[in-house]
């Protein structure tokens, strides 16, 4: 008798512990994104401790919220996948297209902006002056990015090499010998970002044509049934902090 009330006892707390987990797992909001400085910095000496603009902005809306999130490093189109999926619950820094906005909801509010420019290897003497300036041309970007409507829809490039970082790019387009890419497309502030821990800083040259300048989001997953709700709440905290100046004050601190 003893016996079977002592398996049935640590059955139910088997029971209880599975179900208590499963409840904090259920509260706990899941964000993805990849490694965007300074949009998002993760410091690798430090536990991976993630910082940024966009990441610091939406620590802050989140703990006003006093909802726990957790935010996971993954490759980008990984990263777009679950939460095409459900298994993440929202993704950040990325520009709304016709196609995420399929399977993501997005706030009125941005968190901040990209410009997209144009980089060549200086000795290469490339001009870069229009889209069509890029017709014949070898040209680098990094897999499941969208540049704007534009360029994503441009098909008279020779070649199109996408790689699974902007790092990468970068060392792609520095590989010269051969040349594997004439130009590579990469965030402003990200390529100047990188630029300042490379030894080959003074082999890059910046085009005068500007790809794109575009608002970047945080996008909630429509296959989380609470998607549409979490949003919500996040524009309206977001809102009002911006109203109050809390967000341009985040934005300085990495300026």
């Amino acid at each position: 008798m003893f016996n079977n009330q002592l398996t049935l006892f640590l059955f139910s707390c088997i029971i209880l512990s599975s179900n208590l987990c499963y409840a904090k797992k259920q509260n706990e909001i899941i964000i993805v994104t990849e490694e965007f400085p300074p949009y998002t910095i993760i410091n690798r000496t430090n536990q991976n401790t993630m910082t940024g603009t966009d990441t610091d902005i939406i620590k802050k809306v989140f703990t006003d919220l006093n909802i726990k999130i957790k935010i996971e490093e993954r490759p980008w189109k990984r990263a777009l996948n679950e939460v095409k999926e459900g298994k993440a619950h929202a993704i950040y820094s990325l520009i709304k297209t016709k196609e995420r906005e399929g399977f993501l909801w997005f706030p009125a509010q941005t968190l901040t902006s990209e410009k997209n420019i144009l980089i060549t290897r200086k000795k290469s003497k490339i001009q870069i002056k229009s889209l069509s300036d890029l017709n014949g041309r070898s040209v680098g970007t990094v897999k499941g990015y969208s540049y704007g409507k534009a360029f994503d829809e441009f098909k008279n490039f020779k070649r199109k090499e996408e790689a699974i970082s902007n790092e990468q790019l970068l060392d792609i387009l520095a590989a010269s010998q051969p040349a594997r890419i004439d130009v590579a497309v990469m965030n402003d502030q990200v390529f100047r970002y990188l630029l300042k821990n490379r030894k080959d800083k003074d082999d890059f040259a910046i085009s005068d044509f500007v790809i794109n300048e575009e608002p970047f989001y945080l996008g909630f997953s429509k296959a989380n049934n609470d998607g549409k709700k979490l949003m919500e709440k996040f524009d309206g905290v977001l809102e009002r902090l911006r109203k109050k100046g809390r967000i341009a004050k985040i934005i300085k601190n990495y300026q």
